[in-house]
């Protein structure tokens, strides 16, 4: 009975989540920065494995919510066998150019992250998750302008993740030091970083304090993101109102925990079905 109320209880927060971001969209402040004089070319990233209809809603609301002019598809796809490859293959953006690179089996996203930081040839470059929804405004114009009347800003992230903070390992039940998180799901980056540090997007495991015995560890971008600010980087956050232009299906993931694990599978499969019904509504 508990699992069943639980797993109830999580349908009807899901559907207000979607509800009320929906609604609220369309009341959010505008920036306070002011508007764009030009629009420098920019790259949408976007890696894709088994993700075939949240990726098409993601982009199809990506596409619906901006008005951004000069900006290019990059789709990573990781030898997906539901259907995402050709959907992908089939892409047709009109005067959008769409670049896809292929992969032979999966890769981890740090390693897709790393190698579109090292090659991008336009200004900026954002990535964003493959499944994600996008309400009303235009987002990337919110994020540019951040980035464009600030020239020392580097990276901003759409939202601002927890600090370090010390925790017991799940699986090892060691103690670690997480550090603070990269909001991996939707950032923008200005290339130019690379000129200034090296560091890749890899998870880092370091040795144990010899005196607290604290693993630090960080996960995918979080040394990027340490290294940045110590070198005069500047890093920001998009203003907590922001988070309302989006939604990310992939924060479900934690909706339950290892003991509910049939719930969690009825509740992805549930979710996939209405992730089915909003493509039409794009």
């Amino acid at each position: 009975m508990k699992s069943f109320l639980r797993y109830q209880i999580t349908l009807l927060k899901y559907h207000f989540e979607l509800s009320s971001r929906k609604l609220s969209a369309l009341f959010l402040p505008k920036t306070s920065f002011k508007e764009l004089s030009s629009h420098p070319p920019i790259t949408l990233f976007i890696s894709s494995l088994n993700t075939r209809y949240p990726l098409e809603l993601t982009i199809r609301s990506l596409l619906k919510n901006t008005r951004y002019p000069n900006i290019r598809f990059l789709i990573g796809e990781n030898a997906s066998t539901d259907g995402s490859a050709t959907y992908v293959e089939s892409l047709d953006l009109g005067d959008i150019p769409v670049e896809i690179i292929r992969s032979s089996k999966p890769r981890l996203h740090s390693d897709w992250l790393n190698e579109v930081a090292r090659s991008i040839e336009t200004p900026y470059w954002f990535s964003v998750h493959s499944d994600m929804l996008f309400y009303s405004g235009d987002w990337i114009v919110d994020m540019m302008k951040y980035m464009e009347s600030q020239p020392d800003i580097y990276l901003l992230s759409a939202e601002k993740q927890a600090e370090a903070k010390v925790s017991i390992e799940p699986i090892s039940s060691k103690k670690v030091l997480s550090h603070e998180q990269l909001c991996t799901w939707l950032f923008c980056m200005r290339t130019s970083y690379r000129d200034k540090i090296q560091t890749s997007f890899d998870f880092v495991k370091e040795d144990p304090d010899p005196h607290t015995g604290v693993i630090p560890i960080y996960d995918t971008g979080e040394k990027l993101l340490e290294d940045m600010k110590n070198n005069g980087l500047r890093c920001e956050y998009m203003p907590k109102w922001f988070m309302k232009r989006y939604y990310h299906f992939g924060s479900l993931s934690y909706a339950f925990d290892v003991s509910q694990r049939g719930n969690h599978q009825n509740f992805k499969s549930y979710q996939m079905s209405s992730i089915q019904k909003m493509i039409g509504q794009f």
